[in-house]
């Protein structure tokens, strides 16, 4: 059987980034990459700025006039034009206006005296220079703010449009199909009989693909029918990647992996050292899209995605970072597993004591769609005995993030 670490190199090995295109600037391009450098075209901040509200001095006027300075000027944070400090005078300055010509200094309101139309300031809370943001203190004109292959979360596309950019260079969200082998399954707005069941995989992977930054387009229930796979896949052969679920493993209804191949398609990988998801299949289809066959039981399901097709999908997009990442945590009690596969083990990522710990989750297996909703996170245990007391850094894959 084919290892962890050796499937997901056969399968990145086999992916490109898709082609950039323009994108416009807007929160359709959160999470995907950028194709293209970010350059600022000028200062941030482009002035000398008060960072607090409050009076602008000369710091050395203060001492002269024993800390007492009449008002002479309000500065808003959209002033019509440049404004000069009077000498031996202060000026009401609001958050993020420009310090006035003469002026060296902000003290914040809170830390002043209004009497009438002076202000006394606090000789203790003085110091020359504060509260004052200087031109380019974020960055000047011409610098490189974000490399192409950079992914774009919120704070990155508020740098684009500081930038001025309304549109961008980036890798499109790769189009993900998505389709459901066996006969036992019906929609979840139907209500199963005899031994059929709901399928829950269809939009657990339609969410999975959604988060990733993909755009999944679920095809529907194929059954075990070769036909009905086959039009199926027929139908989903424009995707960027197309996902089988179920029907891959050794039984007389498992029926994908010979009609990928009749499809013309090549088998790169067929079993993996792993618990749960031993039947997981990779192909590649005449076209050269990637193909995944995920077994039908849920957490084989959901561990195979992380390990394999997230990154497949993180590659498609032209993130740099394509691997799982792999955490080394205190386990927050003892554990002890035996198996004779790598197996990745349901957790869930705790805050104890103000330390990131992991917690074992409650799971009897790969059915345990249940237990699984209430982690996080996926062990790591290496084949063979693994046992840990209270403490004991373990390896952690996180399977929840924010982009």
């Amino acid at each position: 059987m084919t290892s962890i670490e050796v499937a997901l190199e056969t399968i990145l090995a086999r992916i490109s980034p898709l082609q950039a295109e323009i994108s416009p600037a807007s929160s359709t391009i959160l999470g995907t990459c950028l194709a293209e450098d970010i350059y600022a075209d000028y200062d941030s901040p482009p002035f000398d700025k008060s960072i607090v509200d409050g009076y602008a001095v000369k710091f050395d006027d203060l001492e002269s006039r024993n800390w007492k300075l009449p008002l002479s000027l309000e500065i808003p944070a959209n002033p019509q034009g440049p404004a000069e400090l009077p000498l031996g005078t202060t000026a009401e300055i609001m958050t993020g206006a420009p310090i006035p010509v003469g002026a060296d200094t902000v003290f914040a309101r809170e830390e002043c005296i209004h009497t009438g139309n002076s202000i006394q300031f606090k000789p203790a809370t003085g110091k020359r220079g504060m509260n004052i943001l200087p031109l380019g203190k974020e960055y000047h004109r011409g610098d490189l703010l974000l490399k192409s292959g950079t992914k774009v979360t919120p704070q990155r596309a508020g740098i684009i449009a500081a930038c001025g950019k309304t549109s961008v260079m980036a890798q499109p969200a790769p189009r993900v199909a998505i389709i459901s082998t066996g006969a036992e399954l019906v929609e979840a707005n139907m209500k199963p009989k005899g031994g059929q069941i709901r399928n829950s995989n269809g939009p657990m992977l339609v969410a999975l693909c959604g988060v990733t930054g993909a755009l999944p387009k679920y095809l529907g229930i194929a059954g075990d029918c070769k036909k009905h796979i086959r039009s199926l896949l027929d139908e989903a052969v424009n995707s960027d990647a197309i996902i089988f679920c179920g029907g891959v493993s050794a039984g007389k209804y498992d029926l994908v992996p010979d009609m990928l191949i009749e499809a013309g398609a090549k088998i790169l990988i067929h079993k993996i050292n792993l618990k749960p998801g031993k039947p997981f299949l990779f192909a590649v289809a005449q076209n050269g899209k990637p193909i995944f066959g995920l077994p039908g039981n849920p957490c084989s399901v959901f561990v195979c995605f992380h390990l394999f097709v997230a990154p497949a999908i993180a590659a498609l997009k032209g993130e740099k970072h394509r691997h799982p990442n792999i955490l080394k945590l205190p386990i927050a009690e003892s554990f002890h597993h035996q198996s004779d596969r790598d197996t990745c083990f349901p957790a869930k990522i705790i805050v104890d004591q103000h330390q990131l710990k992991v917690l074992p989750g409650k799971w009897f297996g790969s059915a345990d769609l249940n237990g699984l909703s209430e982690c996080n996170a996926l062990l790591l245990c290496r084949e063979g005995t693994t046992s840990h007391n209270p403490g004991d850094l373990i390896q952690v894959i996180p399977t929840e993030q924010a982009y």
